[in-house]
């Protein structure tokens, strides 16, 4: 009788430190979604502010990448809010304004007439 006694109290440990495990384990990879979603919106923000102080009649292609360290994502651009989403977290930071849309895979910038484009 004992014996099961000191089973059963094994087995209940057992489970709480699986549960207790499992939620930390959750925790991480919502950390490392919103990381890999923060770095998604600085690329594309830095894409920005980089055309904004350089002169009228500058062009450059870039990649915004189909997912960030195996997390998918969206990403809008709404006024002058840049918002990307995960499954499990966002990220959204400020933006001089811009004209145009963002997407995944390749995007032209362009400064005409001090205004930045995105196509």
């Amino acid at each position: 009788m004992q014996f099961l006694v000191v089973i059963g109290i094994v087995f209940v440990m057992f489970i709480i430190f699986v549960i207790g495990f499992a939620e930390r384990y959750r925790d991480i990879q919502v950390e490392k979604e919103t990381v890999a979603m923060k770095d998604i919106a600085l690329k594309l923000h830095d894409e920005i502010v980089i055309a904004r102080n350089l002169q009228d009649g500058y062009s450059r292609n870039f990649t915004m990448p189909d997912t960030v360290d195996g997390f998918n994502y969206t990403i809008s651009l709404n006024q002058n809010l840049i918002i990307v989403t995960g499954e499990h977290a966002e990220y959204s930071t400020y933006v001089a304004p811009v004209q145009g849309q963002v997407r995944k895979g390749t995007n032209v910038i362009r400064k005409i007439g001090d205004t930045v484009w995105l196509d």
